[in-house]
């Protein structure tokens, strides 16, 4: 994953709007937000790891670590955090502290991708 991005094409994805609607069912969130959570479609890595946060909150420094091990960012989320890069104009140690990635990380991503319009 490091060396280059993947292209795979994933025929079965899981549903994350199903998914986070239960969990946050189960844990008595508003009306509102669970409608919010099924109405959306179309997600994508940087969706659910945004859901995750809020419906999850802080867990341990343990769980956190584990986690951002395991995580993986698809090209459409790749592409959203580097012009949220250039719209906020941001240097990549902010953006390191911000998304807990690391600054070789959005220097590839940058290097991979150049720069963004």
């Amino acid at each position: 994953m490091d060396t280059k991005i993947q292209k795979r094409i994933i025929v079965n994805k899981p549903d994350f709007g199903r998914i986070f609607c239960e969990i946050a069912q189960k844990n008595n969130f508003s009306e509102s937000k669970i409608n919010e959570m099924s109405a959306q479609k179309k997600w994508n890595s940087l969706d659910v790891i945004k859901m995750n946060e809020k419906l999850f909150g802080n867990t341990a420094i343990n769980n956190l670590n584990f986690n951002q091990n395991h995580r993986a960012y698809d090209e459409e989320s790749i592409k959203e955090i580097l012009n949220y890069q250039k719209k906020y104009d941001l240097n990549n140690s902010e953006m390191m502290r911000m998304f807990r990635i690391s600054r070789n990380t959005i220097v590839k991503w940058q290097k991979l991708f150049g720069k963004l319009t």
